[in-house]
């Protein structure tokens, strides 16, 4: 007997629930689980850092004013009524919230673990108590004796104790998804693969939905095939589903694109198979960007003040370091010298923005003529084409500072795709779908697939990279900027370039 299964080919105009008052089962009869989506689970954590935080340094506060012992006259009391000692109070809380978003402190996906947990908190408290410090010395403001880091230690002794309750309560079944997925073929195939390995996000799977007729009962992935009695709206509803992957390699009839609506307006999120990979580990997947997402996707990076916005930060940033590289300059330039015979820097032809081809400056990293025969070759691990001098400044990426010159000369951004040679450009653009969608911006000093991702010399490292450039393209802000910013530090510091 053929399992029962979505078949509507006619269609049927959408009429919102809330409207429907003749109906036989009404949103009201039907009682919602707890769920707590992923949004409300990152709210959820800032929310309660921010109060415990604050509830922690005016517990301190309160048991210093009860030991006059500890206060020194000549110096500002620990009175909570200081405007001084509030502003302090204002100016850590900011510290901590923007240092906890660059250290993904609030990353749903990782908070569950408590080691990880523990130690991005202890860098923020450290940051943050540092950018405080830094800041009341600068306006010559006197606190209280110890009142800083007595205080933080009271806000994050209950903080930790929040987080370690949450990485409890995170295994409840109001954090899991209860999900089902829409297609039966390869792509719903992908989608029940990815989503059994994921641990951060928990998903339930409720089971698969064929758009067309099947003897099986269940999917290669031992998920049951779904019956549907009515529509995909009452099934979703009956089943208290949180979350719907269209998966379909069929086209989706009108009837289908109705329910998929009815169920976005109940509650249920509907999402693509790019969306979920988006989501689950920050990249796309480029054989599965079809035509109406790469043009919402070109919608989206056209915005003239991101660009703006974009620039100004390059501008800053560039400006700002350029005394730095003058002062480094003769002390690379003479060891790059001494270490092997050759010009300082090294300049080469590079794809830009658009395809618009720059010669791009760097510190010389390589024997002169590596290249002898012409042929343009990537660089890889060990490669004996590498000074000794030059592995050290690929780990540490010294040798990509006269790059922002070319930054201040606009052939590159701060943050973006790595600006690729155009022999190679000319090659992927055959192996690789959609490769060309990386010009969308200008490449970069650094960027998303550079501090995801080690250094490519292949033709599979460059896809796995575009799929990051990509995910960049799509969501790049002055925000991500920043954030790529930060973690481009942390991957200088520990020595971890090319």
């Amino acid at each position: 007997m053929e399992q029962q299964v979505l078949q509507t080919t006619e269609h049927r105009p959408f009429v919102p629930a809330t409207a429907a008052a003749d109906s036989a089962q009404t949103l009201a009869a039907v009682p919602r689980r707890l769920h707590i989506s992923e949004a409300q689970r990152r709210t959820l954590l800032i929310a309660f850092d921010t109060l415990l935080l604050i509830a922690g340094i005016l517990l301190v506060w309160a048991m210093a004013r009860s030991a006059p012992v500890i206060v020194d006259e000549t110096d500002i009391a620990w009175r909570s009524t200081d405007l001084l000692n509030w502003a302090w109070l204002g100016l850590l809380l900011g510290a901590w919230l923007v240092f906890g978003a660059l250290t993904d402190l609030y990353d749903v996906r990782t908070a569950q673990r408590r080691t990880l947990t523990l130690g991005r908190m202890a860098i923020v408290a450290v940051l943050s108590l540092f950018v405080t410090h830094v800041v009341t010395y600068l306006l010559d403001v006197r606190l209280a004796p110890g009142l800083p880091w007595m205080s933080l230690a009271g806000g994050f002794v209950l903080v930790l104790a929040w987080r370690m309750v949450y990485t409890t309560w995170a295994r409840s079944p109001a954090f899991s998804s209860r999900t089902v997925i829409l297609g039966t073929g390869p792509k719903a195939q992908l989608v029940a693969s990815l989503l059994r390995q994921e641990r951060g996000l928990r998903y339930t799977l409720l089971g698969q939905i064929a758009q067309q007729p099947m003897s099986e009962h269940e999917t290669p992935e031992g998920l049951p095939i779904l019956p549907i009695s009515t529509s995909l709206y009452d099934l979703a509803r009956d089943l208290q589903v949180d979350k719907i992957v269209v998966a379909s390699d069929a086209e989706l009839t009108p009837a289908l694109i109705g329910d998929l609506i009815a169920c976005q307006t109940f509650g249920i999120r509907i999402c693509s198979v790019s969306d979920l990979y988006d989501q689950l580990y920050t990249k796309i997947p480029v054989e599965n960007v079809d035509a109406a997402w790469l043009l919402e996707a070109l919608l989206s990076s056209s915005h003239s003040h991101r660009h703006f916005a974009k620039r100004v930060l390059d501008l800053s940033i560039s400006l700002f370091a350029l005394p730095w590289f003058l002062l480094v300059f003769p002390l690379l330039a003479l060891a790059i010298k001494l270490d092997s015979p050759g010009p300082v820097f090294y300049r080469q032809v590079r794809t830009g923005l658009g395809g618009k081809p720059f010669e791009i400056l760097k510190f010389r990293t390589m024997y002169t003529n590596a290249e002898q025969d012409g042929r343009a070759r990537w660089a890889k691990k060990d490669d004996p084409r590498i000074t000794r001098l030059g592995r050290f400044l690929r780990k540490s990426r010294l040798d990509e500072i006269p790059q922002f010159i070319n930054i201040l000369r606009g052939d590159m951004s701060l943050i973006g795709p790595r600006p690729e040679r155009p022999e190679f450009i000319e090659q992927l653009e055959k192996e690789i779908p959609n490769y060309s969608f990386r010009l969308l911006v200008p490449p970069g000093l650094t960027g998303w697939a550079q501090i995801k991702y080690s250094y490519g010399n292949s033709i599979e490292d460059a896809r796995i990279k575009l799929e990051y450039d990509t995910y960049y393209v799509r969501h790049w802000s002055l925000w991500m900027d920043i954030y790529i910013l930060f973690q481009t530090v942390s991957v200088v510091l520990r020595a971890k370039g090319t």
